[in-house]
């Protein structure tokens, strides 16, 4: 929520945020959960996990294509499969 926070915060200045911008909004929250956890603290973990935030945003595992989902609705009271994209 906090990557999508600060995306939209930089879409009413410019087309988007920065990778540093990402990762200093995440990494506070990523470092006091390590402290939360007992877990040492690591840059490189915590690289590794906004990349996985942003692969994910942008849907990276499908090559960055659009995202599309079914859903079931009603038409004229009768179940109908759609999908959106």
């Amino acid at each position: 929520m906090k990557a999508l926070e600060i995306l939209i915060d930089a879409l009413g200045l410019r087309p988007g945020a920065t990778r540093e911008e990402i990762d200093g909004g995440l990494f506070p929250l990523l470092s006091a959960s390590d402290s939360a956890h007992e877990v040492a603290v690591s840059q490189e973990r915590h690289r590794e996990v906004v990349g996985l935030v942003l692969g994910s945003l942008l849907n990276d595992a499908n090559r960055r294509q659009a995202y599309t989902d079914e859903y079931l609705d009603f038409d004229a009271g009768k179940p109908v499969m759609r999908r959106l994209t």
